[in-house]
């Protein structure tokens, strides 16, 4: 049988004829450019009390600095574990007067309070995915006569123009329940309790800049007082250091592949012109130089970068074929099959997957398989992983006539890094 043409395929190692051929192939892991953009905003909500809420607390809910690994479909949480408080984020706002209403002259005790959550939750990026406001609400009179009243309100936060439930203030007498709501003064405060937020790692944080206020405060459905972002809440981050992303993405190692047979660099790997067993089946079937096998080393080199975000990580090789057979690789059309076996890994860094042993067949099918793991050093230096394989062709049944000539079948090598 005649075995003197190759193939090649980028990432695909063909035994074309029973060849292979292979390159390097470097494993992009590219780094992600992380900046912040903030911007700055009028607020003007007519007849409405607004006060500010700060960037430098809401920066702090977003939780302790982390270091995100980039890998598939990653989203970043903030905070890394569990939820925060929005402690600090709503200054109180004191001594509020009633100037717009829905039912002007009211009196208290027959005036419902409510909050709105807004559509917006401080950042357009990161999207928050959790959370609920709790807000107060104080009544008393302007010239300090006893009576008090108050309530509190609640509203999810994670649902777009949310309100919490409408309702009256709970007063400890007539005389303030009976009082027109010109008469007195509001002080309100507002929390959130179990915020957590997500991005993608390509999304840069930004600040929210519409007018919406994340949570106001309604009397008679009608806007009363807000937390909302003034012109002078949006800083540049070159002057505010403060502002902050805790999320740092790791970059990490580049890696490629590489074959070599004997100890040298080489790119074909010929495994020569057969001969053809008589049986019984299946047989290991000689190449013209008398053996039955041909050694194979498929080489790793990773390299760590010098960047105060580099990492080292796991360097996962992967096999598959598109023609599975029960012991290795099938030749569509011929009675052939390609076993491969480990014969060494590289030194102590690298590990065997679950289910592969050294000297033993590997079972190879259409999903990608791990084979083995290198283990990067987290230093900026390059290191390599030579791992030894045996290639074996096995003949299942009696060659035919028309089974003569060329043969061919592949596998496909995937390295991912982690």
């Amino acid at each position: 049988m005649n075995t003197d043409k190759t193939l090649m395929n980028r990432m695909k190692w063909d035994f074309g004829r029973i060849a292979v051929r292979c390159r390097w192939w470097p494993i992009w892991a590219g780094g992600i450019c992380l900046s912040m953009g903030i911007f700055s905003a009028p607020l003007a909500l007519a007849g409405e009390a607004v006060g500010q809420w700060s960037a430098e607390k809401i920066i702090q809910a977003l939780g302790p600095p982390q270091r995100v690994r980039p890998m598939d479909n990653t989203m970043i949480r903030y905070p890394a574990n569990g939820t925060a408080n929005l402690d600090g984020v709503f200054p109180i706002m004191k001594d509020i007067k009633v100037t717009t209403t829905a039912t002007p002259g009211a009196k208290l005790k027959d005036t419902k309070f409510n909050i709105r959550a807004g559509h917006t939750h401080f950042f357009m990026t990161p999207k928050v995915i959790s959370g609920k406001y709790e807000c107060t609400i104080n009544a008393r009179f302007k010239d300090g006569r006893p009576g008090t009243a108050s309530h509190k309100y609640e509203a999810e936060a994670a649902v777009g123009n949310n309100y919490g439930t409408e309702d009256f203030l709970r007063s400890d007498s007539e005389d303030i329940e009976n009082a027109a709501l010109s008469e007195l003064l509001f002080d309100m405060s507002c929390s959130g309790t179990g915020f957590s937020w997500e991005r993608e790692l390509n999304k840069n944080i930004e600040f929210e800049t519409s007018r919406d206020t994340p949570v106001e405060f309604l009397i008679n459905g009608v806007n009363f007082v807000g937390w909302g972002s003034t012109s002078g809440l949006h800083k540049d981050l070159s002057s505010n250091k403060s502002l902050v992303d805790p999320a740092t993405i790791l970059e990490l190692p580049v890696c490629s592949l590489a074959t070599a047979n004997a100890g040298n660099w080489r790119s074909v790997f010929p495994f020569g012109e057969v001969r053809q067993s008589y049986g019984p089946y299946p047989a290991t079937i000689y190449n013209g130089n008398d053996t039955v096998n041909f050694g194979l080393k498929i080489i790793i080199e990773c390299t760590v970068s010098d960047k105060k975000n580099a990492t080292g990580g796991n360097a996962i090789l992967k096999l598959s074929t598109p023609y599975p057979d029960s012991e290795g690789i099938s030749v569509p059309g011929k009675p052939l099959r390609v076993e491969l076996k480990l014969r060494s890994i590289g030194g102590q860094s690298t590990t065997l997957a679950s289910g592969i042993a050294i000297g033993k067949l590997i079972p190879l099918s259409r999903e990608a398989k791990d084979i083995l793991i290198f283990s990067v050093p987290n230093q900026p230096q390059t290191t390599r992983s030579v791992n030894s394989f045996t290639v074996d062709l096995v003949q299942t049944r009696a060659i035919q006539a028309k089974d003569y000539g060329p043969f061919e079948t592949s596998m496909d090598v995937t390295l991912v890094v982690k």
